[in-house]
């Protein structure tokens, strides 16, 4: 369990980041709410599973839902775009790392 604490608080910053990069730059209003809410499930999650490593599945869905949004969503500019499609790339990785 020692060796994914790591992992898991890496998860954590993931969602805190996906949370502030909304005022780094201009998003649309539908993707600057999708941040708001994916980040706060993401990063409630993300807590959860410190507990109980099997709630990353959860975040799975919800980063899978991410990097869906970063297409279907209208944006406001392509960094939007790029970062999602990046940071949902990560945390699905980071999530299927943690062992149960």
């Amino acid at each position: 369990m020692a060796a994914e604490q790591p992992l898991q608080w890496f998860n954590l910053i993931l969602g805190a980041w996906l949370f502030l990069s909304r005022f780094v730059w201009t998003h649309s209003a539908a993707q600057f709410s999708n941040a708001a809410v994916v980040s706060a499930l993401y990063t409630g999650l993300a807590v959860a599973a410190l507990g109980n490593p099997r709630i990353r599945y959860g975040n799975l869905v919800i980063a899978a839902w991410l990097f869906l949004s970063a297409w279907l969503l209208p944006r406001a500019q392509d960094a939007t775009l790029w970062h999602n499609i990046g940071l949902s790339v990560a945390m699905i990785a980071v999530a299927m790392r943690i062992r149960a």
